[in-house]
Formats: C-alpha cells, structure tokens, sequence
C-alpha cells in the first residue's frame, strides 16, 4: 500500500511553526495548495495577507516575531531584520520603530509596504544569520545600525548590554568598526569612541552603571573608572565604579542586592573589606539615577571636593 502523503495543512505547519506563523506563497504552493485553494482560503479570512506574497494563519496575533518574520520573507534571501528590530529580538532595550526595519542588500525588487527598509551592498555571513527562525543582523551590525537611528545614550546602553551578555568584546567590534566600509557609515565614530572606553576594561554588571556614567558625563564631572579592581587578603574584589586617586567608590543597587540575601551580605562584606583601606563609598539606586540626577551629580561632586561653575568670566 503507497504511503500517504501529509495534508498540505500538516506540511506547511512546519514552515509557519519555524517562522513564528508567516509564509510565503511559494512555500504553500510547495506544501501543495492550489493558486485557487489560496485565494479560497484568504477570501474565507482563514489567512491573511501580511505582505505582498507573504501570508498567515488569521489565529496567529502580531508579535515582534510574526512581524519581523515576515518583513524579512517580504523582502527576500538578501534580507535581515536589522537597527531596532534586530535590536528587540536580541532582547535589547530600546523603542520600537512604527514600521519593522530590514536591511536589504542591492535593489532586486519593489520595496513592500509597511516596512522600513534600509539598502546596503554589503550584508556578509557574519553579519547577519538565523536566530529563531528570523534571519536577523550580528549584534555588532545591529549596533552599527543603531548609530544611525538612535542618540548615542542608547546606543551605549546597547553595547553594554551586548557586552555582558558576551554578545560582543570591544578588541574584535573596534576592529570591525575600523574597516573601511564601517567607517564610512553614519554614526560610527560616536560607537568607536563607545568602544574604546571600554578597551582593556572589564564589561559593567548592569544597566544602571552605564546610565549613571551618563549623568556624570552630562553633567560634566570627571569620569569613574569601570569595575576597578582593588586588592583585598581575599583577592581582587571590583568596584562598580571608582576615582581611584581620591579613593571614591560608587556603588550601584539593583534589585539583586535588595531581594537575595546573600548578595547583600557579600557586598556589604566587600564594602567591608575596602573601606578599611581608606576608600569612601557612596551608593545610588536606580530611582536615584533616573528620577534625581541633580541630587546623585551633587553627591558625587561633594564627595570629589568640587563644585559646579555657573558662570565663567571672559
């Protein structure tokens, strides 16, 4: 007895699964619907149509995923969800574009509706692969992308992110960021100066250093050192943040510092450990960073004996 083939149903379950619910015609016809099943099909609101040539099951709701996936089967092969999209899908935060983004190597064909579709000539194997079944930018296009369209706040939250997250290394993205082609893009000389702050330096543990590095920056207070290290009897221990020359830490408390135990007891032990070295700490939580800069800016500049300069004499 011939074996029985699979439904067309049953057989394109498996592309829709992979691609988070879109396909293309190409693909239900190879799953062997009809051009006539098809238009059934879409008349009877069973699918829908995302895209010229690419449709989904009408169950499926939108996500970044569903989205995404079919922006870049709309847009072919050559195609890779890249800049905020890219950016959200290697779960980075940053907003998110009215239109999904794509990149699309050369002009092969009409650019489809609803997207925001970027051209490039060049888009190589390590610049772009599949994640998840979306064909998507490296993180170290994606942030190349996102020096175009973002302000270079969020850019650098981005790459820290990225960083910790082993992502990325600043010695192989400045590297990459000098080659000829990256240099000429827009955006890039703000991310290379990024990068090399961060050479030879461990990556930060967590958003609110970076974004406390910013209102520092903003404010125009000399820059800390990143997770500097300082010897103890049980070994180098880090500071999140330090001016070494006036012994200052700066300490940020994220929420595992307030809700495990053990985390708390080993900072406050560490603490310990280096202020009995003459250092002076002060300790900033997210609220203070985000909903007080002034008041963290002061406190930091008190603890360094400087004061803000209003006015300059010409």
């Amino acid at each position: 007895m011939p074996e029985r083939r699979p439904a067309p149903d049953a057989r394109l379950v498996v592309a829709t699964r992979a691609q988070h619910g879109p396909f293309t015609r190409a693909q239900a016809r190879a799953a062997g619907f009809s051009d006539a099943g098809i238009k059934s099909r879409l008349a009877s609101g069973r699918w829908v149509r995302l895209h010229r040539g690419v449709l989904c099951e009408a169950t499926v709701p939108p996500s970044l995923r569903r989205d995404a996936s079919a922006a870049v089967l709309a847009c072919g092969s050559r195609a890779a969800a890249s800049h905020r999209t890219a950016a959200l899908l290697w779960e980075l935060d940053v907003p998110a574009p009215d239109r999904p983004e794509v990149t699309v190597v050369g002009a092969t064909r009409r650019e489809p509706s609803g997207l925001l579709v970027h051209r490039t000539s060049r888009l190589t194997r390590v610049e772009a692969g599949v994640r998840d079944g979306i064909r998507v930018c490296s993180p170290m296009r994606t942030l190349l992308g996102l020096g175009e369209v973002l302000e270079p706040r969020l850019v650098e939250l981005a790459l820290d992110r990225l960083w910790r997250r082993g992502r990325v290394h600043p010695s192989r993205l400045l590297s990459y960021l000098d080659e000829p082609w990256c240099r000429r893009r827009r955006g890039t000389r703000v991310l290379r100066g990024l990068v090399r702050e961060r050479m030879g330096v461990r990556a930060t543990d967590s958003d609110l250093e970076t974004l406390l590095v910013q209102v520092l920056r903003e404010a125009g207070l000399p820059l800390p050192e990143r997770q500097y290290p300082v010897a103890t009897p049980f070994g180098p221990r880090y500071l999140d943040l330090a001016y070494p020359q006036q012994r200052i830490a700066i300490e940020t408390d994220g929420m595992d510092s307030r809700l495990d135990p053990e985390v708390f007891l080993d900072e406050r032990a560490r603490q310990n450990l280096i202020e009995a070295q003459g250092w002076t700490f002060r300790r900033f939580g997210y609220a203070h960073v985000t909903n007080d800069p002034l008041w963290t800016v002061f406190t930091v500049a008190q603890a360094l004996g400087v004061r803000p300069v209003r006015w300059v004499q010409t």
